[in-house]
């Protein structure tokens, strides 16, 4: 994905000028004629390998200070453009400020608010553009601002809670999980390594463990890896269905954003916990099921190798 510098147009001729990400210039023309804007020229910025490794990430809570802070410069009477560029010189995020200072010179250049916000899809999800382009509809951007504050912190607080819920599962499964692969990695190839180099044919469950001892002394990190990525990605996992985000645009164009927010705040808070539980519930026993059978499975393929190694050595006598 790369990032162009853009010069573009409406339908009346304002000009507009920004940072987007893209495929290549087709999508990106594509992409502002979705918004209603026609491109001019462009330009790929050359970004360092480096910087954008560093780059600070836009989070929630950097959209929930935005909007509370413009939603308060604007109710004590300071322009729209004032306040954007007040605003941008208050963010600690580097990155974010840059977007913020490309949305003040889009609005100083004609575009509307709404627009100026659609021009950084990467930034402003869909249903935050529609619910300020709807305050704008209505004349009520004050309202608009609040609404979206308000959503952002519901989202936020729920985010957590779901984070929360899953943590001790999450915990559970990474423990028992990082067990197996320590006892096949360091524990088990000490017991059978004295099988290895005996004369006699082994057991298939000895051989089934041993490759499988194997598999993890050479891919044991790897496999690690992935399970501590796994735990981490589910942990902050909070993105939500389609049907909500378009039930909040929804209530935001009847003015019905308020209910709207405390119908599905109350369906999360209601069937989060019950989810959680429920798998939770199929999950833990099958999870010491699973380290039962490792551990039994393992000292199964011991004995049946000690025991005919016993035996070979008796009918050698």
């Amino acid at each position: 994905m790369a990032r162009y510098d853009y010069t573009a147009v409406d339908d009346y001729g304002r000009k507009a000028r920004g940072t987007m990400s893209s495929p290549d210039e087709k999508s990106l023309r594509d992409q502002l004629a979705a918004m209603g804007m026609h491109l001019v020229s462009n330009r790929q910025v050359a970004e360092s390998s480096g910087r954008a490794l560093f780059r600070k990430r836009i989070r929630r809570a950097d959209l929930i200070d935005f909007t509370y802070h413009l939603k308060t410069l604007l109710g004590a009477g300071v322009s729209l453009v004032i306040g954007l560029s007040d605003v941008a010189e208050q963010s600690t995020n580097l990155e974010f400020r840059e977007v913020l200072r490309d949305i003040r010179r889009n609005v100083q250049s004609g575009a509307t608010l709404s627009g100026a916000f659609a021009l950084h899809p990467d930034v402003f999800p869909e249903v935050f553009v529609s619910i300020m382009r709807a305050g704008e509809v209505t004349g009520n951007m004050d309202g608009a601002l609040s609404d979206l504050h308000r959503f952002l912190t519901w989202q936020e607080e729920l985010g957590k809670t779901i984070r929360q819920a899953t943590y001790y599962p999450m915990t559970v499964i990474g423990m028992v999980s990082g067990l197996i692969i320590l006892l096949f990695t360091f524990v088990f190839p000490r017991f059978l390594s004295i099988f290895k180099g005996a004369a006699i044919d082994l057991p298939l469950p000895t051989r089934v463990v041993i490759a499988i001892s194997e598999f993890f002394r050479d891919y044991g990190l790897y496999a690690l890896a992935v399970l501590v990525l796994c735990v981490v990605a589910l942990r902050k996992s909070g993105e939500f269905p389609p049907m909500v985000l378009r039930m909040v645009s929804a209530g935001e164009t009847s003015g019905n954003l308020d209910d709207t927010l405390d119908n599905v705040s109350a369906y999360y808070d209601r069937e989060v916990p019950a989810i959680v539980k429920k798998t939770f519930a199929i999950l833990e026993p099958a999870m010491t099921v699973l380290l039962a059978l490792v551990v039994l499975g393992a000292a199964l393929s011991f004995f049946l190798a000690l025991y005919k190694m016993v035996g070979a050595m008796g009918a050698g006598k």
